[in-house]
This record gives structure tokens, C-alpha cells and sequence, in this order.
């Protein structure tokens, strides 16, 4: 990815306790991961980090939700610079409100 910018993966399973944490941060959630779970997470999400941002990889299944859960929604594929630099916005927003 970028310089300075930690990545990891998880399940949507392994998401949860993450999503509990209140530690901001840019949350990617990828269009292969079911429908309720993305909005499960997503609201477990702002619910107990409203710092973090939420960006949405949208797939060819645009729902209609997604404008109101998610502060970015990039279409699959996208340009790998737009993902990078909207990650790196949205984590720097993250650390300006976690200060």
C-alpha cells in the first residue's frame, strides 16, 4: 500500500471486537462480504467509533444504502491511486479526530 500505512484483513467474524474498539480508524469493506453483514458492521462501526470512516468496494449490487452508511463508495475496480489517496485521507480525518 502506502508508506506509513498499516493494513490488515480480516473476516467479517474477526471485524466485530475491532468494530467494538472506539480506536479510530478508515474501515475498507470489500462487496464480496454479504449484504447484512456489511451493514452490521457498518453500523457497529459508527456506533462505537464515529471517528472512523467508512469506505464501501461496491461490486455490480448497488443496494441503495450505501450513500448513508458509508462516507466513501468506490466502484470496483477503480483507479488504485483513488483507493490509496481516499485511505489515506480518511485516515488522516481519523488521527485530526482522535486528537
Amino acid at each position: 500500500m502506502a508508506a506509513g500505512m498499516e493494513v490488515c484483513s480480516v473476516t467479517p467474524e474477526e471485524a466485530e471486537p475491532e468494530a467494538r474498539s472506539a480506536l479510530a480508524r478508515p474501515w475498507l469493506i470489500c462487496h464480496t462480504v454479504e449484504i447484512t453483514q456489511v451493514v452490521y458492521l457498518a453500523c457497529s462501526v459508527r456506533r462505537n467509533s464515529p471517528a472512523s470512516k467508512l469506505i464501501l468496494l461496491e461490486g455490480e449490487r448497488a443496494v441503495g444504502f450505501e450513500s448513508v452508511l458509508f462516507h466513501h463508495v468506490l466502484k470496483v475496480p477503480e483507479q488504485r491511486d483513488v483507493l490509496v489517496n481516499t485511505i489515506r485521507k480518511s485516515l488522516e480525518d481519523c488521527l485530526r479526530n482522535a486528537s
